[in-house]
């Protein structure tokens, strides 16, 4: 327990904020000089041209905003980025301790394993779904159906029968336990279920391996990221939508181009001064 809590109040002290600064200031950089080239380009097209004069100097602040915006998102970008790759390498670095933890636990799982028929482990891979499987064997002997337990008068084909009914029985309540589980771990961790249906047909005892743990915990943490990903990347498309939204009302309305010039007043003529 103690190395437990060791490793939980210790982690957050390991991460390298140089290291996050610097992931955001190239994120910063990065996403104002995009920007800049976004506008630049849309200028240079004439996409930013207004035929109304004060609604074409209005549109003069996508120079401001713009690279602003850009610089925000990749600040952004840049630190969640960078937390990442911080979260993942102070994983590795605590893989001693961790499996250090895990082997406090290792204990329980033998005292676990040898409640289980021991025969039948060697008979099988001692794999978290052939544990399961031993399980349920345990259980349905344990809860025949009524009526359905062969007698010593029963023939020989009613006891096949019954065997053959027992066995659908069997892999029935496993695949419905082993589907429970992947979805129930789907839900609670946010790693695929089909992930999950193959770590329950992997070794049992690599749960306590520090490595699968290792691996399991940054695809936890990579799921967790994603929705951060996702923000960001709704933010920008919101920011693009708007501005395509006003560029497409601006060409509807006619009102892209440059600005009206004034009239010219013709010269007066020969008979005009008469």
């Amino acid at each position: 327990m103690n190395d437990t809590l060791t490793l939980i109040n210790s982690f957050w002290q390991t991460i390298g904020f140089t290291q996050l600064i610097g992931y955001g200031v190239i994120g910063l950089l990065t996403g104002g000089g995009v920007s800049v080239y976004v506008v630049w380009s849309l200028h240079r097209r004439g996409w930013l041209a207004r035929r109304i004069r004060l609604y074409h100097w209005a549109l003069k602040l996508y120079f401001v905003l713009l690279p602003i915006g850009g610089a925000v998102f990749g600040l952004q970008a840049g630190l969640l980025v960078g937390m990442h790759q911080q979260i993942n390498t102070t994983l590795d670095q605590y893989q001693p301790v961790l499996q250090k933890v895990a082997n406090t636990y290792l204990t329980d799982f033998q005292v676990f394993l040898a409640t289980l028929d021991q025969a039948q482990l060697k008979k099988q891979a001692p794999t978290i779904q052939g544990v399961m499987a031993i399980a349920v064997d345990q259980y349905l002997q344990q809860h025949p159906l009524p009526g359905l337990v062969p007698g010593a008068d029963s023939t020989w084909y009613q006891r096949v029968g019954l065997k053959v009914l027992d066995q659908f029985r069997a892999t029935l309540l496993s695949e419905t336990l082993e589907k429970l589980l992947a979805q129930q771990a789907e839900k609670v961790t946010g790693v695929d279920e089909k992930a999950w249906r193959k770590v329950l047909k992997g070794p049992l005892l690599q749960l306590l391996d520090a490595d699968f743990l290792l691996k399991l915990g940054k695809q936890q943490v990579s799921v967790v990221m994603r929705h951060f990903y996702l923000g960001i990347a709704l933010q920008i498309a919101l920011l693009a939508t708007a501005i395509a939204a006003e560029m497409a009302l601006a060409h509807y309305f006619r009102l892209q181009g440059n600005t009206s010039p004034a009239p010219a007043i013709a010269p007066p003529g020969p008979g005009m001064n008469r």
